[in-house]
């Protein structure tokens, strides 16, 4: 038995709905060719249809279930490996954190090393100041020494010189007083010689 259906109706419910006509017309065809197809369903075929649909509602929901607590489990044990894994991140990271510590330590000692160096250069560039200026004196004292005695030996030189050129003078006049001497005698000796020959 055929149920009958309103095409026009349908479309233009359609059609106020907010569906465009030509949308609501095609749809309208399709309802009527579903309700003109086949048989109408008795009661007891749509109670049966209905528990059918139940069981495999409960069936589904009884799989989904079955899947949920799978999915939960296999989560749990998930969440379980990465809170392992983070507690070894964690540790890893203490770790780092520690040698982190211990470098820093190691700058501070070295930093520390540095600071005493550089005072020991400053005190050694102190006591480098300190000998220059030393040496500075000593040059200063040795070149006032020099110059003393440059001006001794020149004044001793000039001195000797003098000395030297009266002892000549006088040798030249011994020297002289002597050869005087001699001609006089030479000539005594010629003027009181008998004449030989």
């Amino acid at each position: 038995m055929n149920l009958a259906f309103d095409t026009l109706t349908a479309a233009e419910a359609l059609e106020a709905a907010g569906m465009e006509a030509r949308q609501a017309r095609a749809c309208a065809a399709q309802m009527n060719l579903a309700a003109s197809a086949g048989e109408p369903v008795t009661r007891s075929e749509l109670d049966e249809a209905v528990i059918k649909i139940r069981m495999e509602i409960v069936e589904v929901k009884t799989e989904l279930e079955e899947k949920i607590a799978e999915v939960k489990t296999e989560l749990k044990e998930e969440i379980a490996e990465v809170r392992g894994e983070v507690a070894g991140v964690r540790g890893e990271v203490a770790e780092v954190r520690g040698e982190v510590a211990e470098v820093r330590g190691e700058i501070a000692e070295v930093r520390g090393e540095i600071a005493k160096v550089r005072g020991e250069i400053a005190e050694v560039r102190g006591e480098i100041a300190k000998v220059r200026g030393e040496i500075n004196e000593v040059e200063t004292g040795l070149k006032g020494e020099i110059t003393g005695l440059r001006s001794e030996m020149k004044t001793e030189f000039a001195q000797m010189e003098a000395r030297l050129a009266n002892r000549m003078v006088m040798f030249y006049w011994r020297m002289f007083a002597g050869m005087v001497a001699i001609m006089g005698l030479a000539v005594a000796l010629f003027k009181y010689l008998p004449e030989v020959g």
